[in-house]
């Protein structure tokens, strides 16, 4: 494991295995989770048009607060990180 000094105390820990891959980033975003979102949001949005054209309206409804609450609890975890890593730049307490 190499480890960065990046200044403004924010070390970035890269681990490069044996084929040379990244495994992870300390502070980058996976984009993995950009791909989640974007599939979800396409999933939601389908089974929505689908379901209002059913006149299955509340089904469609719920299904767009479902979408929102997965994508949710997806995105509160990064944003609390942010959160943490801006506070401890700042060192803010």
């Amino acid at each position: 494991m190499r480890r960065y000094d990046v200044g403004v105390d924010i070390d970035v820990d890269i681990d490069i295995d044996v084929d040379g891959d990244i495994k992870e980033c300390g502070t980058m975003i996976d984009g993995e989770i950009i791909f989640f979102l974007t599939g979800l949001a396409i999933a939601v949005t389908i089974l929505h048009t689908f379901l209002k054209q059913a006149g299955r309206d509340e089904y469609a409804y719920l299904t767009l607060i479902v979408g929102l609450t997965i994508a949710l609890l997806k995105v509160i975890p990064i944003v609390q990180q942010l959160f943490t890593q801006v506070q401890s730049v700042f060192k803010l307490y």
